[in-house]
Formats: structure tokens, C-alpha cells, sequence
């Protein structure tokens, strides 16, 4: 009698550790979705142009000069992170654990130490002018993949320029979703925030860039028109005249910004068609 007593508390032992381990693996699978964010079948195209007529030239680090380039297209996995300071190199943080939303989606919930696989975008070019000083602004133009706009990654994706040790953190899209409750932000600090190095929040109030501080830049005559919150990204010397002076090296980052609220697995699979950003050039007035 005892046998089969035992060979039955076997069987729901079994049964109830083969439901415990099911469990596991559909939790891991969710997860697993989101880390193979950016397949190598979807790409990023990075491409560059500078601006203001004869005065400004672009090119990559050690290539040759022109009016535009186009850099490497990013192919690969762009995964989620958080960055509060892109020029220490140490900035960036990578998603540890995730939490389901009442909506059934899932948010990043836990941030640690970025290891070694890279999951953002980083590239350097390099600007140079002829005039005497020559102030640099930019325009960011994108297209997202044709997909439901809960789906576009643009609306989670952060562009950051750094110039003259100075950086400047672009919101490509500042249309926001449905607002998620998250135990990510304990402190009920106001968005938009992001991880520091040390693991704590930092706020983004009033450093986050938009389309409001682009320049207002032609295609078709090369002018270039600032708008009242168009924001100077750095500026460049040169020999007013024919002489160029010494290029002056860009680092471009182009990263999934974990923190935002609509940086869910709602865009597994989406990316960018393109991205351009434009470098245009307005003298300075030497006083």
C-alpha cells in the first residue's frame, strides 16, 4: 500500500516539477524575444552630411573630405540600455530583468554593468572649415519600418552627439504611448530619466534634445535658419579662407534607451529604414 502511495506522491511530485520548469521555460522564451531584438537581417543606415555652401567638409576618422559620407551600417543586435553620461565610456548600462505590464507587455525593471557585447551604435567622423569660426548644428531626419505606430522604434531611440567634450542627447520621436505603471522608478521621479553608471536614476528634465532644437537647414540651397531653441552641438576654427583647419572628431551614438516607457516588446523585430543627420554650419561673429 505504502508503494503506491509513494509511486503516486512520485508522479505529482514530477507532474508539479515538469509544470514548475514549463513555466520557466515560456518565462525564458519572453525574454529570450527581447534580447534577439535586431536580428542581422535588419539594419541601421547611419548616413552624414554637412551643410553651408563651401565652408564645411565631412568625412570619416582618417578618410577622405566631401560634403557628405555615408558610415558603416549597423548590423546586428540593438538591445536595450540606459545612459546618463555617453562621453565617460562607462555610461552605458545594459536590462537584467524585465517585469510583465498590465497590458501584457513587457519593461525593463532592472539595470547592471554593460558586459562585453555591444548593443548600441557608436561611430566617429570628422568635420572641418575654412571660415574663421563656423558654429555646428544639426537635423535629424528618420523613416521607421511601416508597422502600428505602438511599434516604431523611433519612439525609443536616442541619438548622441559629442563634440568639443560636449554632449548633446537627441529623443528621435516625442510621441509617447499609453502611460505604464513601473516598479523601475521606486522614486516616482518625473520622465524622462535614465541609469547612471552607478545604477541610480538620474533625470533627463531639461537636457533631453528634441526636433525643437534642430536648425532649420535647405537641402536644395544650402540655407541654414536657427530656430530659438536650436542648439549648438560645437564649433569648429579654420584659416578664413582656403586653408581648412584641423578637422575636429564627432562621436556618434545611436542607442535604445531602456528607460523609456515605450521600450517595450512591443518593438521586437521593428527598426529604422534610415537615419541622416545633417551638419550645418553657421559662422560665428568674432568679437
Amino acid at each position: 500500500m505504502r508503494n503506491k502511495e509513494t509511486v503516486k506522491l512520485k508522479k505529482s511530485f514530477y507532474t508539479a516539477l515538469m509544470v514548475l520548469l514549463i513555466a520557466f521555460l515560456s518565462m525564458v522564451s519572453v525574454t529570450y524575444a527581447w534580447y534577439v531584438f535586431n536580428t542581422k537581417g535588419h539594419t541601421t543606415n547611419v548616413k552624414m552630411a554637412a551643410g553651408s555652401s563651401t565652408k564645411l567638409r565631412i568625412g570619416k576618422e582618417n578618410g577622405e573630405f566631401g560634403f557628405s559620407t555615408e558610415m558603416e551600417t549597423f548590423e546586428g543586435k540593438l538591445l536595450p540600455v540606459s545612459c546618463a553620461d555617453i562621453d565617460s565610456g562607462e555610461g552605458f548600462q545594459m536590462v537584467t530583468e524585465f517585469e510583465h505590464m498590465p497590458d501584457m507587455s513587457m519593461l525593463a525593471s532592472k539595470f547592471g554593468k554593460l558586459t562585453g557585447t555591444k548593443q548600441y551604435y557608436h561611430t566617429k567622423l570628422q568635420l572641418k572649415t575654412n571660415a574663421q569660426s563656423l558654429d555646428i548644428y544639426v537635423k535629424l531626419k528618420y523613416t521607421d519600418e511601416e508597422t502600428a505606430s505602438d511599434k516604431m522604434i523611433s519612439k525609443a531611440l536616442r541619438v548622441g552627439l559629442v563634440m568639443d567634450g560636449q554632449e548633446s542627447i537627441f529623443e528621435l520621436n516625442k510621441e509617447k504611448g499609453a502611460n505604464r505603471n513601473t516598479t523601475k522608478n521606486p522614486t516616482g521621479m518625473k520622465e524622462p530619466f535614465v541609469i547612471d553608471k552607478n545604477g541610480n536614476l538620474v533625470s533627463m528634465e531639461g537636457k533631453l534634445l528634441s526636433e525643437d532644437n534642430y536648425c532649420d537647414y535647405d537641402e536644395s540651397t544650402g540655407k541654414v535658419t536657427l530656430k530659438d531653441n536650436s542648439k549648438k552641438i560645437g564649433t569648429l576654427s579654420g584659416g578664413d579662407g582656403e586653408d581648412y583647419g584641423p578637422a575636429e572628431t564627432v562621436d556618434v551614438y545611436v542607442w535604445l534607451e531602456g528607460c523609456d516607457l515605450d521600450c517595450t516588446d512591443e518593438l521586437v523585430d521593428t527598426t529604422l529604414k534610415d537615419l541622416t543627420i545633417i551638419f550645418a554650419g553657421v559662422e560665428a561673429t568674432i568679437g
